[in-house]
C-alpha cells in the first residue's frame, strides 16, 4: 500500500518532536472478521499522528457494531457509513473528502494488517526523496488548478490561444488532410512562421523570419 503525498499542512508536537500527521482510510464491506485486525495495526503505527476514518460500503454483517466499539475506545477513529454502495475506490474518496488536514493520506484495505513501523518508515522515505516535489506540488498545483475558476467558454478560449496547441493541431492537419510535410526543413518552416507571429513583433505587423541566401 503506498503512501500518497498531498500537502504539508497539519503539525502535531509530542515531546519536542514533530510527528507527521497522516489520514488512514479503511474502505469496509463484510469485512467483520478482519475489521478490528486492521484497525488495530493502524492504531499501533509508532511515530506519526493518526487520522482514522472507516468507511462502511453498506456492509450487511456485525462491521458496524464491531467498528462502533473501536470508536469509543479510541478518540482518532471516525466511523462513515455510506448512503449507497459506491466500491472501494468511491469509498476511498468519500474518505479523502471527510479528512482532517493532513500531511500523507495512506489507504489501508479492511483484511489487511500493518507492521507497527510501516508508516513511520515510509514518511522518512518520502521526506528523503520527494521533498522537492511536494514542495513544488504545494506551490503550482494551486496556480494550476486556477484556470477552473473562470468561466466554461474563457476555458477554452484559453486553451485555443496556447502556441503549442496550436501548432500541433496545425501539423496534424496538413499532414492528414495536405500532406504538406514530406520532410523536416517543411516541419521547421511551420514552426517558424508560428513562433515569429507569436513574438513581441506580431504587435507591430506580420513579420515572417527572412529568407536566408540561397
Amino acid at each position: 500500500m503506498v503512501v500518497n503525498i498531498f500537502a504539508t499542512l497539519g503539525k502535531a508536537k509530542v515531546e519536542g518532536r514533530v510527528l507527521k500527521k497522516i489520514s488512514v482510510i479503511i474502505p469496509t464491506f463484510n469485512c467483520e472478521r478482519f475489521i478490528e485486525s486492521a484497525i488495530e495495526s493502524a492504531q499501533a503505527q509508532i511515530g506519526v499522528e493518526l487520522d482514522i476514518i472507516v468507511i462502511d460500503d453498506g456492509s450487511l454483517d456485525k462491521t458496524k457494531d464491531i467498528v462502533t466499539r473501536l470508536v469509543q475506545k479510541y478518540s482518532n477513529i471516525r466511523y462513515v457509513e455510506n448512503i449507497f454502495n459506491k466500491g472501494a475506490a468511491g469509498a476511498r474518496n468519500t474518505g479523502i473528502f471527510l479528512s482532517n488536514e493532513c500531511d500523507y493520506f495512506a489507504f489501508l484495505d479492511a483484511d489487511d494488517r500493518w507492521e507497527e513501523d510501516k508508516l513511520y518508515k515510509q514518511t522518512k522515505l518520502m521526506e528523503k526523496t520527494a521533498s522537492k516535489l511536494s514542495e513544488w506540488m504545494e506551490t503550482n498545483i494551486p496556480e494550476g488548478f486556477a484556470v477552473f475558476i473562470l468561466p466554461e467558454n474563457q476555458r477554452k478560449k484559453l486553451r485555443s490561444t496556447n502556441m503549442v496547441e496550436r501548432l500541433n493541431r496545425e501539423i496534424k492537419r496538413r499532414t492528414r488532410v495536405a500532406t504538406l510535410f514530406p520532410n523536416e526543413a517543411s516541419l521547421l518552416r511551420l514552426v517558424s512562421a508560428i513562433l515569429s507571429e507569436t513574438s513581441e513583433e506580431w504587435e507591430t505587423g506580420k513579420r515572417y523570419l527572412p529568407k536566408e541566401d540561397s
